[in-house]
């Protein structure tokens, strides 16, 4: 197809990329036709190869000159904002920056995750991107990409923490409000007017 088809050197190099990340890791293509695709690498052929999508569980058979790029990362198409200091082009070698680079490598792309950065904030997201020097959590509420270098770190947290946290304050609330209604029944309840025991009653 002219114009729809890229160069077999740069085919090759689009075969190369995915033969590198293998299979069962998570890409995003991007297609020639604008298309983009994100999932995970289920099979690797000569020719072309096929990804399982995340949200939908469907598996596409892409082939490889029809590839723009590839990218090892989850591109939700959200503005990106860089998080503290100025981006770092060397490897992190504090200790701290290394120790949080390797917990985030385990934790792997797609997972939830709660940071406290060294500047106070927290973030909450999904792991997008994971980097030499930085990575990259997705926040799906406020439809941002924040991107955090592993030295400004401070702590990873448990990213359920604050949702138990407001699940059980929802609860207390709720306990307490039902256990107020009695009372307050007692006190608005109009009252009945009782007869003397042993006169019938008129009219």
């Amino acid at each position: 197809m002219l114009g729809q088809t890229v160069t077999i050197p740069q085919a090759d190099d689009i075969k190369s990329q995915i033969d590198l990340i293998g299979i069962g890791e998570i890409v995003t293509i991007y297609h020639l036709k604008g298309k983009k695709f994100i999932g995970r690498i289920s099979r690797i052929g000569e020719t072309d190869f096929e990804m399982a999508d995340i949200g939908e569980e469907m598996t596409f058979t892409i082939q490889y000159d029809e590839v723009k790029a590839v990218k090892r990362e989850i591109d939700f198409g959200y503005t990106k904002i860089r998080v503290g200091g100025d981006r770092s082009t060397t490897a992190t070698t504090d200790s701290r920056g290394e120790d949080m680079r390797i917990l985030i490598n385990n934790l792997g792309l797609e997972s939830l995750i709660t940071i406290s950065h060294i500047n106070g904030k927290r973030y909450h997201g999904i792991i997008s991107r994971i980097g030499t020097t930085e990575f990259e959590i997705a926040d799906h509420d406020e439809g941002k990409t924040f991107i955090i270098q592993y030295r400004e770190v401070k702590k990873i947290q448990d990213p359920w923490q604050s949702y138990h946290s407001s699940r059980r304050t929802v609860l207390i609330i709720t306990i307490a409000t039902l256990a107020a209604i009695p009372i307050i029944y007692l006190i608005v309840r109009p009252k009945v007017r009782q007869e003397p025991s042993g006169f019938p009653r008129f009219p």
